[in-house]
């Protein structure tokens, strides 16, 4: 019996894969420059400045992020 479900979101996460690294990155910049659709879940991940815009400020702190830059 399942009584509730939940989805969790990892700002930084947007591959799903439990760590912020190059590949969530890559997936941003695609999505970014058009070239796919991130939705649900895992846009909300993309929303890393947390300003309710998913654009080039938030592709930048994934990048320090992503490079262990976490200030």
């Amino acid at each position: 019996m399942v009584a509730d479900t939940y989805t969790i979101v990892i700002l930084g996460d947007i591959s799903g894969d439990s760590a912020i690294d190059a590949a969530d990155q890559f997936y941003l910049n695609l999505h970014l420059n058009g070239h796919t659709e991130i939705d649900g879940a895992y846009l909300a991940a993309c929303d890393v400045s947390g300003d309710g815009a998913v654009n080039k400020n938030d592709y930048n702190i994934l990048k320090r992020w992503a490079l262990g830059d976490f200030s």
